[in-house]
């Protein structure tokens, strides 16, 4: 049961690796806006990607920080799934035949906050399109819920205090 949710798990990871190639490719049209209007610019930068359009059910979007949830699973879950997936996540992400070169800085780490298990993953990319992304899990590992937020450089601290009050506000 433990290795269906890694096989699972690396393909996420191995899927959003795919998706954020594609993104840099798409992202590159904002170093060239020579050719486009600073409206068509804003528009492009404060557009969700593929994957959380694909990924997830429930987007929001404040200023130009999109913040997006999936569905609540309920389903037993092995009291170590949080620590597998950071150790599986970290060891990607060291990975630099796997890791896109548009990856500056990528952190992880795994808190109690309230009733609930927390992983947060953050992901800092070359061309300031930046990711908290976590997974809550309920404390008798029965419910989980997956979020991403996304946001440029100059909002991280604004998206940062959002990520603070979704995980210490959480309820299932």
């Amino acid at each position: 049961m433990r290795n269906k949710y890694l096989i699972v798990i690396v393909a996420v990871l191995l899927f959003s690796c795919v998706a954020h190639k594609k993104q840099k490719s798409s992202s590159n049209l904002l170093d060239k806006s020579v050719h486009l209007s600073d409206k068509e610019v804003i528009e492009l930068k404060n557009k969700p990607n593929a994957r959380i359009r694909e990924s997830f059910n429930e987007i929001s979007q404040i200023d130009s920080i999109t913040i997006a949830f999936s569905q609540t699973y309920d389903e037993v879950l092995d009291a170590n799934v949080l620590i597998s997936l950071k150790e599986v996540s970290d060891n990607l992400a060291g990975d630099t035949s796997i890791k896109p070169n548009s990856i500056k800085n990528y952190s992880s780490k795994i808190e109690d906050i309230g009733n609930n298990h927390v992983l947060v993953r953050t992901t800092y990319y070359l061309h300031d399109n930046n990711v908290y992304d976590f997974v809550i899990v309920n404390s008798d590992f029965t419910k989980r819920k997956l979020g991403i937020i996304q946001f440029h450089k100059e909002d991280e601290k604004q998206a940062t205090t959002i990520l603070n009050s979704i995980l210490k506000d959480f309820k299932f």
